[in-house]
């Protein structure tokens, strides 16, 4: 059993992401995951998520305490993850979303784990000694080692961007399509596919057109950025 945090920067492959899924009781905090939600969906589809929402703003301040700069950016960035973050709660299935501020209460944080973690019991010594220890990443490390492998982290990023184009995309909300729900998803599929053209090429000669921003929209991700209006 473990628990990891961001660790889709040490993939290089889609075989890497496909292995790393299907170790068993295995969590991860994964922030820059959120736009490839639905490679899930083919890789590991039983897989349980949990979302964990903050106000951008308490984010961004957050961020400024520890001397992130560019943060205009970031905030950009924070935006178009919560749009992602909306279609993880309404399209996957086996999902729970709590706010940040719950996180304190311990009802809250044993249903979380029961529920990512059914074969083991909330464990009140465990929860109190954890709430009690301010667990930090070590944000400078975490940028610089991103910023010296951008190039081997855009290309595995527009492989997964291909990959998503023909991943399943259930929908919750609309069980049974009317007509202009087909076409909405065919000029979706459309769009999707023209964005698509550049990566698509692009991804084989190791640079990538899609965006990567690592940014802190959550606190933990249990196993579970550039959006339009048309994005299903």
């Amino acid at each position: 059993m473990g628990c990891g945090h961001d660790q889709l920067r040490y993939m290089r492959s889609l075989d890497d992401i496909k292995n790393w899924l299907s170790l068993d009781k295995f969590g991860t905090c994964e922030t820059a995951g959120a736009p490839f939600w639905r490679l899930l969906l083919k890789y590991a589809p039983d897989i349980r998520v949990v979302t964990i929402r903050r106000p951008v703003n308490e984010v961004i301040g957050s961020l400024a305490r520890i001397g992130v700069e560019n943060l205009y950016e970031i905030r950009k960035g924070l935006i178009k993850l919560n749009h992602k973050l909306d279609q993880v709660e309404a399209r996957m299935p086996n999902v729970r979303s709590y706010e940040y501020a719950d996180l304190e209460d311990e009802v809250t944080c044993g249903e979380l784990f029961e529920f990512c973690i059914p074969d083991y019991g909330h464990d009140r010594e465990w929860w109190e000694k954890w709430n009690a220890t301010n667990v930090q990443t070590n944000f400078p490390a975490l940028t610089r080692y991103v910023g010296a492998n951008m190039k081997a982290i855009n290309k595995l990023a527009g492989q997964a961007a291909q990959a998503r184009i023909v991943a399943p995309s259930p929908s919750k909300r609309n069980p049974v399509m009317c007509g202009r729900e087909i076409v909405r998803i065919y000029f979706a599929s459309i769009a999707q596919m023209l964005r698509s053209i550049p990566t698509i090429g692009s991804a084989r000669i190791g640079i990538c057109s899609a965006n990567f921003t690592v940014s802190a929209s959550c606190k933990f991700w249990w196993l579970v950025p550039t959006v339009n209006r048309l994005d299903i």
